[in-house]
């Protein structure tokens, strides 16, 4: 998890905490308050797998890259 994933997390913690503690009145808000982060961090989990899903594709690419230049033989330059 990425450093605003963590962020988000804490500061959904920190917010459930506070809901226990609140006065009914306050516990509204928070609760309010709690959604909008888990949408929040719901988001950034998604975009950091996507990320990583988009890293793992390209290594996979890179390395079929590289196989195929080892296997391939060394062809005079027909540049010149």
């Amino acid at each position: 998890m990425d450093r605003k994933g963590e962020i988000l997390l804490m500061q959904l913690r920190l917010v459930e905490s506070q809901i226990e503690k609140a006065a009914s009145n306050r516990r509204a808000e928070l609760t309010k308050e709690k959604a909008q982060l888990e949408q929040e961090w719901a988001a950034c989990d998604a975009e950091s797998t996507a990320r990583r899903i988009d890293l793992l594709s390209h290594k996979k690419r890179l390395k079929e890259l590289q196989q195929l230049l080892l296997k391939s033989p060394d062809k005079p330059s027909q540049d010149r």
